[in-house]
């Protein structure tokens, strides 16, 4: 599939608000947006929209600064390793 094709797909199922960029696609069992693309190809939707923005695949885990599961707002996304995202998780109360 055409990575033009893919990008309209994918900004066809976010819902832009003045705050977060809500999913509105398919989400995993955990409350994330699911893309799915292609055959077989699929990828957490915040994991992919920080890829947009970035040009590059994150090398880590994509956390939320809006503790929003199902927000893909760039401005909301940030980089980090599992240490972050526990300590995260623990600062907001969700562990």
């Amino acid at each position: 599939m055409d990575s033009v094709l893919i990008k309209k797909r994918f900004w066809g199922f976010v819902q832009k608000t003045n705050d977060c960029w809500i999913w509105i696609g398919q989400k995993t069992s955990t409350g994330y947006g699911d893309f799915r693309y292609g055959h077989s190809n699929r990828i957490k939707a915040h994991r992919y929209s920080f890829q947009l923005k970035n040009g590059r695949a994150p090398t880590g885990f994509v956390l939320h600064k809006c503790d929003n599961p199902v927000c893909v707002n760039p401005k909301h996304l940030y980089e980090g390793t599992a240490k972050d995202n526990a300590q995260d998780c623990t600062k907001k109360g969700r562990h």
